[in-house]
């Protein structure tokens, strides 16, 4: 999410001096240089091999744009119209919505949808290019299989309807003159629109949050880094081995814990 916010500061604030923090978020990203390049001359670099480029494109359209309006959503719509037939109403929805949006909409909310859309699609595709993992992942109804690489372009699409709405709130109430009567009550479109993105918006967050998935489980970090740590101080060889995904072990020098 931080490459889509400091992209958008980039257009949206265009003088040098005003990208103090986007220089300081570049600056961050050479500091992880160097382990990238340790990892690739150690050769345990996480990318092995490349996915075929239509899969990838597949991934964006049933692991983000189905998605878009709650994972216990499209797992619903699934279950109803299947995999493919739920992702053909879903993009159907949002080509109306988002095309609506850039026909009507000024120029500073054209440019910022079509700066989320396209940077939550260039981001899910490519993730999924360079780790097919993500895209081998089984579908499971209590795991969103490749959810970190979905995170940001779905939150691309709410922010670019979250400015589109606010866009027309302003044009309504500069149409209307101002007053004392609230907008939502001059204008049934003003309302319809707040009312919209409310309802959207709780659809897929509440449905979401009321389910235990399976990472929920797993607890918090601070009692399974006191256990490594304890760990350590009986290990006679300054190692210590333990448990990692799909039942797999792995061996950590206890020099890299730090309390």
């Amino acid at each position: 999410m931080a490459r889509f916010r400091y992209l958008l500061r980039v257009i949206a604030l265009p003088r040098w001096r005003e990208q103090a923090v986007t220089l300081g978020w570049l600056a961050g990203l050479l500091v992880q240089v160097p382990v990238v390049l340790e990892s690739y001359a150690q050769h345990t670099q996480r990318v092995a091999g490349l996915a075929k480029p239509f899969r990838a494109v597949g991934f964006y359209f049933h692991n983000v744009a189905l998605r878009a309006f709650g994972w216990r959503v499209s797992v619903r719509l699934a279950e109803i119209a299947g995999l493919s037939g739920a992702t053909v109403i879903v993009c159907a929805i949002l080509v109306a919505v988002f095309g609506l949006v850039l026909v009507t909409g000024g120029r500073q909310v054209r440019v910022f949808v079509a700066v989320a859309l396209i940077t939550g699609f260039v981001e899910a595709v490519f993730a999924a290019f360079v780790v097919p993992y993500v895209i081998r992942q089984p579908y499971l109804s209590d795991f969103e299989g490749g959810s970190r690489y979905s995170t940001l372009p779905i939150m691309a699409m709410t922010a670019a309807v979250v400015v589109a709405v606010d866009a027309y709130l302003r044009r309504q109430a500069i149409a209307g003159g101002g007053g004392r009567i609230p907008l939502v009550r001059r204008s049934p479109g003003a309302l319809a629109a707040v009312a919209a993105l409310v309802c959207v918006l709780a659809l897929g967050w509440v449905s979401d949050y009321r389910y235990v998935t399976e990472r929920s489980w797993w607890g918090y970090w601070k009692p399974a880094a006191e256990h490594l740590l304890a760990a350590c101080e009986d290990s006679t060889t300054g190692d210590i081995t333990t448990w990692t995904w799909y039942h797999k072990t792995i061996t950590i020098p206890c020099s890299r814990l730090r309390r």
